[in-house]
């Protein structure tokens, strides 16, 4: 699913460059669609209340399926994860059989700071779990109750998303994405506010270098809602 480089944090990228290598057999292309285009494509409604509550990620990181929190935070030490998470507005918490729970809110839609434009930008889609290929999505739910999947997205009060919601979303994104096949030497280069990015499934060998920089606080962006380390009913 297309998304926004880091869109959960406190500050992301502005800039990234995407450089091919080695170009795939087939696919692999890197899609990338205007913000601006997404937004306006998206339900008037579905748009209001995102922008009245945000949007709240909810990860359980275990041993199991996606990242340990080890890997995801580059330490072994839970007090340096709780430090870290307290410092970025997102709430953790050391379940009983030793898995890490965080909750976060984020605004769904800012505003470049360069430009003035408001534009969709988030990790609503990527992290939903309408999102995943029906199989999986079966297969987790029959194993974990959804509030334990490694991850997933909702409304910023907590409310969940319906499947229709999600797939309104991936309307819009498809409505809005170009397309480019890679050939060796090729680069891209994306305002990470302005643009979505994705990855198209591929065949044989594929190497795209990726670089990103000119960091953007969140604070300069005119978020619609706080960041906060918890997801409620406001």
């Amino acid at each position: 699913m297309l998304h926004n480089e880091n869109s959960y944090t406190l500050s992301f990228p502005g800039t990234i460059m995407f450089g091919c290598l080695t170009a795939p057999e087939s696919g692999g292309a890197t899609p990338v669609a205007d913000c601006r285009k997404v937004l306006a494509a998206l339900p008037d409604e579905l748009v209001r209340r995102f922008r009245e509550v945000g949007w709240g990620l909810v990860r359980n990181y275990t041993e199991y399926f996606g990242l340990g929190w080890q890997t995801a935070f580059g330490t072994d030490d839970p007090d340096e994860v709780l430090r870290y998470c307290a410092a970025n507005d997102i709430g953790a918490c050391w379940e009983a059989n030793g898995r890490l729970r965080t909750v976060q809110r984020r605004s769904a839609l800012i505003r470049h700071p360069r430009l003035d434009h408001e534009v969709w930008f988030n990790h609503v889609a990527f992290w939903s779990v309408w999102s995943l290929a029906e199989e999986l999505r079966a297969y987790l739910l029959d194993d974990l109750a959804a509030d334990e999947l490694p991850y997933n997205t909702m409304f910023g009060d907590g409310k969940p998303l319906t499947e229709q919601d999600v797939e309104a979303l991936a309307r819009a994104y498809d409505a809005a994405t170009l397309r480019e096949t890679w050939q060796a030497g090729d680069v891209i280069l994306v305002d990470n506010l302005l643009a979505a990015h994705g990855r198209d499934p591929y065949r044989g060998d594929r190497m795209i270098l990726v670089a990103m920089g000119e960091p953007v606080d969140l604070t300069d962006c005119a978020p619609t809602v706080p960041p906060a380390p918890t997801l409620d009913s406001r």
